[in-house]
């Protein structure tokens, strides 16, 4: 790559970061979802619907995870109508489609499907943190919305795991983690853990009554 080209790449990085921050915070402002429609707010003006094409729509949710509006991205990414990827559950699809339509040519498409690494990162709560996968964390969003996840994932090291169902305050957490790797269960309101290779349940938090 030139020079030239490398200057332009980073121009482009510096500008992309800047513009996602600013979309996301203006999806993200606190309180945006009780406003009434007509406050200026933008999750407001779509009812919580997108508002990105295909390749800004990647961003969207974890930029929103990142700046504290996890409720946000939980209501974009299940409204059931267009343009939404809870269509695609009522439409019976158990793939990644490439258009909103129930008539859409490819059903094996990356297009709209960028959801799916936010499912596995911020719902599921597995996300790698060094190279290699030499070490993970586990830090699923809480939304009463959502109840359990179980995401798998075959990585160099073996195989990572981690399932969890949750009732009111209490997690029940089972974790695979590979030879090798080390991971941080990090759970809302409760301190961090340390996870060593191999498997591990865990019940966090103190049932009611």
């Amino acid at each position: 790559m030139a020079d030239d080209d490398t200057v332009s790449m980073i121009d482009f990085e510096k500008w992309r970061s800047t513009w996602l921050r600013a979309s996301g915070r203006r999806w993200a402002r606190p309180g945006s979802a009780r406003r009434p429609t007509g406050t200026g707010s933008t999750s407001n003006a779509t009812r919580g619907h997108l508002d990105r094409g295909a390749v800004a729509v990647k961003h969207l949710l974890p930029v929103l995870c990142a700046l504290g509006r996890s409720d946000l991205a939980v209501t974009a990414a299940t409204h059931r109508d267009r343009p939404g990827w809870g269509i695609w559950r009522d439409c019976g699809f158990s793939t990644l489609s490439e258009s909103w339509d129930e008539t859409a040519r490819s059903r094996n498409h990356y297009f709209l499907g960028s959801a799916s690494a936010w499912i596995q990162q911020s719902v599921g709560g597995l996300r790698a943190t060094s190279p290699g996968r030499r070490s993970l964390e586990i830090a699923p969003l809480a939304d009463d919305r959502v109840h359990w996840s179980r995401i798998t994932h075959t990585t160099v090291r073996g195989r990572v795991a981690v399932s969890w169902p949750r009732s009111g305050p209490v997690w029940t957490v089972e974790a695979e983690v590979p030879d090798g790797a080390v991971a941080t269960l990090r759970l809302p309101g409760h301190d961090p853990r340390p996870l060593s290779a191999g498997r591990h349940t865990l019940e966090i938090g103190q049932r009611r009554g």
